[in-house]
């Protein structure tokens, strides 16, 4: 139980660090784009349907945009576009954390190109994935974010400190003043919720009057707060600790091959309990290997008195246990001197 207990204050410090150090930020909605109710989002290779006038006006905003694209900056190259753009079934832009995740995916080049340039990718992506009014108040709340993520680098040194939870209350406030409300909720809302059980967590996991089955039923509770997506994550993260944890208790109880694989079958699967194993009979292998020369090097070490005479021999005895790739792992292993 402790040891769930040092699992998921772990977990919860990853989800703090992720919200919190990485200074998220994106816009609202454009001024002047019209108010609608959310919809099912459609593919975003679909085009949107919209106003001949506004896609007229969309792509002479494009038309000035528009510069040659340079070869992508190093940290991109070989990557993936994250995150995406959705319109609703009348073509407006769908305020979702997927925005922040495309645009953040672009400005992870900072320093690498000046910020026109990553602007300018950006606004390229906008024009492959959108049309008519989605692409202005995709272009809108680009400039929002790019404002915001400014603004946050001049808040006062003070809200820096080490209170996470004045900081994550300075930056939820810096987000409605930008955004509003109702587009802060929509953009930021399950990250803050977030943040706020990890702070929260981090507290209950450094608390000493609790006992270790307090401690455990605290953060299970605080767990309950997190966004249905986070839970699932943090489950999926934590699943194979939990595994290992789960089979080292029933080790220490003396569980044989059998009961494992059978434990392994029921909780992960037949295949994937062959494939565990097999691992299982390769690490046995290893240490084998490894404590049989570790005792071969002990004789040698006490029947050959000249270092060059025992070095030789005990490169013998490597190059018949062990491959080359392998040697090397043992002499990390056993603090040997490199040939």
């Amino acid at each position: 139980m402790e040891r769930r207990t040092k699992l998921t204050a772990a977990a919860g410090a990853a989800a703090l660090v992720a919200a919190l150090l990485g200074w998220r930020s994106l816009g609202a909605r454009g001024p002047d784009a019209p108010a609608s109710a959310e919809a099912a989002p459609t593919p975003v290779a679909a085009k949107a349907p919209a106003p001949a006038a506004p896609r007229r006006e969309a792509r002479a905003e494009a038309s000035r945009e528009r510069e040659p694209q340079a070869a992508p900056p190093h940290s991109l190259r070989g990557t993936e576009v994250d995150g995406a753009l959705r319109v609703d079934e009348l073509g407006d832009l769908i305020l979702d954390p997927d925005i922040i995740r495309l645009f953040d995916y672009f400005l992870t080049a900072t320093g690498e190109e000046s910020p026109e340039a990553l602007r300018a990718r950006i606004l390229a992506a906008i024009r492959e994935r959108l049309d008519g009014p989605a692409a202005l108040q995709a272009t809108a709340l680009l400039d929002k974010y790019l404002a915001y993520r400014e603004a946050s680098r001049r808040m006062p040194s003070g809200l820096k400190s080490d209170d996470l939870a004045a900081r994550l209350e300075a930056i939820r406030r810096l987000r409605r003043e930008h955004f509003g409300e109702e587009a802060a909720s929509k953009l930021f809302g399950d990250e803050e919720r977030e943040s706020a059980v990890a702070i929260a967590q981090s507290r209950v996991a450094k608390d000493p009057s609790l006992t270790p089955e307090e401690r455990e039923a605290r953060l299970a509770e605080l767990d309950e707060g997190l966004p249905e997506a986070a839970r699932e994550a943090r489950e999926e993260a934590l699943r194979p600790l939990r595994q290992q944890a789960d089979e080292e208790a029933l080790r220490a109880a003396g569980a044989t091959d059998e009961e494992m694989f059978e434990h392994r079958a029921a909780t992960v699967g037949e295949d994937a309990a062959e494939r565990l194993a097999a691992l299982d009979k390769e690490r046995a292998d290893w240490k084998q290997r490894v404590d049989a020369f570790r005792v071969e090097r002990e004789r040698i070490a006490s029947t050959t008195p000249d270092e060059g005479a025992r070095r030789a021999v005990e490169q013998r005895r490597l190059d018949a246990l062990f491959s080359p790739e392998e040697q090397l792992r043992v002499r990390v292993i056993l603090k040997m001197p490199r040939p």
